[in-house]
């Protein structure tokens, strides 16, 4: 199952991606059929302004994005050469000699060494592909995201003509109901909690005079839906970034460590003091989701394991049968 699950990628992440999509926005259908605007209507207008306003998003920060993207081998040269003028050099001279003997292999030296060839494009090749992918992805699921939207009511009498009785009927109608409602909220609450960090670090970013501040608040309301590792590697991109860009080490330290400490105060604080004692999940199980998901669905896999975890959760705390299920994997 499990291979299957990584085979099917082009199916399957779509898929679940929609899902995970319909429970956040089904709430917002369903307040605008509370003023008589059908299902089908109020899907199109909801799954329109979530493409328009991500559009609009992946526009905005495209270019940043792409420059700092085509920038790394210059950045990597401006990291160094502060960090000699910071004589913080000694930790980078294996890496540096390392970089010099790979040079000289590469570089043909004398008639017995072997050339190697390097396809300058790979990188672009390898990059398109996976702009390709996502595309697909993103399109797919858009499309069934719509579908899940409007036919949902029809998908409820689906499930109630399968009860033959009618208690058996108003269970599964209420059970649905709250698992759905519990998805929706916790999903939008995290999605908002993720959404202020990024606005907290942009705004620091900004105040520090980081270039390109709201990009590093994007990033950083994404990868905050990776606990723990993705507050790290947002600490270590903005760690770069900042020896790149300033040349006094005051300066250098004061972003990562704003970066640090808002993910800090939203990881100990606000997030605990939001979602509550019934969402704790096992560090040890977060970590296992995020290494599994990963593996099978690349960077996809790992923004939605804690999501898709935190369902299971929901799932497992509102079917009495899988209450020991969801006892395993709380803290």
């Amino acid at each position: 199952m499990v291979f299957g699950l990584g085979a099917a990628k082009v199916v399957a992440l779509p898929v679940v991606l929609a899902l995970c999509l319909s429970f956040l926005l089904s709430p917002v259908v369903h307040a605008l059929g509370r003023i008589r605007i059908p299902a089908g209507l109020g899907a199109a207008i909801v799954v329109g302004v979530l493409v328009a306003s991500t559009g609009y998003a992946a526009y905005t920060l495209a270019y940043p994005a792409a420059d700092w993207a085509e920038r790394i081998p210059d950045l990597v040269r401006d990291v160094e050469r502060t960090l000699r003028e910071l004589n913080l050099d000694k930790p980078i001279e294996s890496v540096s000699q390392a970089s010099r003997e790979v040079e000289e292999l590469t570089s043909g030296a004398g008639n017995d060494t072997p050339k190697v060839e390097v396809a300058g494009d790979s990188v672009t090749s390898a990059a398109l592909g996976e702009m390709r992918d996502l595309v697909v992805t993103l399109g797919v699921a858009v499309v069934l995201l719509y579908f899940f939207l409007a036919s949902e009511t029809a998908f409820l009498r689906k499930l109630v003509r399968m009860r033959p009785a009618l208690s058996s009927k108003k269970h599964a109608v209420a059970t649905f109901h709250r698992i759905q409602q519990d998805v929706a909220a916790y999903l939008f609450t995290i999605s908002a909690i993720n959404a202020g960090l990024g606005a907290a670090v942009a705004l620091s970013m900004h105040v520090l005079e980081m270039p390109n501040p709201v990009l590093w608040g994007a990033m950083a309301a994404i990868l905050n839906f990776i606990p723990y590792l993705g507050a790290l590697a947002g600490v270590f991109v903005i760690s770069l970034v900042s020896i790149a860009t300033f040349h006094d080490l005051g300066a250098i330290l004061a972003a990562p460590t704003a970066y640090f400490t808002c993910t800090a105060i939203e990881g100990y604080f606000v997030t605990p003091l939001i979602v509550g004692a019934r969402l704790r999940l096992s560090p040890v199980v977060i970590i296992v989701a995020f290494m599994f998901w990963g593996w099978l669905w690349g960077i996809a896999g790992a923004l939605l394991a804690v999501p898709l975890l935190a369902i299971f959760k929901i799932l497992c705390d509102s079917v009495e049968s899988l209450h020991p299920v969801g006892e395993l994997i709380e803290p």
